[in-house]
């Protein structure tokens, strides 16, 4: 089974469409924590979630949907809506390589504002439509 996971792809996507970002990066947490050092403004990326829907009966087919992360981290005195804005014209309909869907917003809100930082979480959705052959035999 080929894996579908894009977060390499969806990486370099942000660092080229996006060159307000000092950092890219996978996420390495999952929650704002105490003892962020990194330069700002950064984006860190992550798959949040893979799920696949009923195979078709027709074609034993399941379409499969993730849902990405981006961390967006600002220090208080940056400006998160144009790092914010930078990324959703980045990603509004993209279609990674290798992929037969496209990038849709699913939802964002402020994680925190911890110390010096805002955290910014937006999901993203990427639905593949018959991505995934089921296991089962169907007679027709």
């Amino acid at each position: 089974m080929q894996d579908y996971d894009i977060t390499n792809a969806l990486k370099a996507r942000v660092a080229s469409e996006c060159p307000g970002f000092a950092v890219v990066d996978e996420a390495w947490f999952s929650e704002p924590i105490d003892d962020y050092n990194d330069k700002t403004p950064a984006a860190y990326v992550y798959l949040a979630e893979d799920s696949a829907e009923a195979a078709n009966e027709l074609s034993r087919r399941q379409a499969t949907a993730q849902v990405y992360g981006v961390f967006i981290i600002c220090e208080t005195g940056d400006t998160f809506r144009a790092q914010r804005h930078q990324v959703r014209e980045a990603l509004f309909g993209w279609q990674p390589p290798g992929s037969s869907g496209v990038m849709a917003f699913h939802s964002g809100q402020m994680q925190e504002i911890r110390g010096r930082y805002v955290w910014w979480r937006e999901y993203w959705t990427l639905e593949t439509p018959n991505a995934l052959t089921a296991s089962r035999t169907v007679t027709i």
